[in-house]
């Protein structure tokens, strides 16, 4: 199993909050509390941001703020 699939796994079984990391891009490792609002808005644009429901629910949250 890759780092990723690994990080995929783990965005489907439990919530996502502010201290969570960032699993992949520029901001990977980066606690999500920490990573701009833009660059969430940029990732719900994206076709593929569906495999990562638990991330899309976070950016949402972060969005709709």
């Amino acid at each position: 199993m890759t780092d990723s699939d690994y990080i995929k796994r783990l965005s489907t079984t439990k919530k996502l909050h502010d201290d969570s990391l960032m699993p992949f891009g520029k901001h990977k490792g980066k606690r999500l509390g920490d990573v701009p609002d833009s660059y969430f808005r940029w990732f719900l644009q994206q076709c593929w941001c569906d495999e990562w429901p638990d991330l899309v629910e976070y950016a949402n949250g972060v969005c709709d703020d």
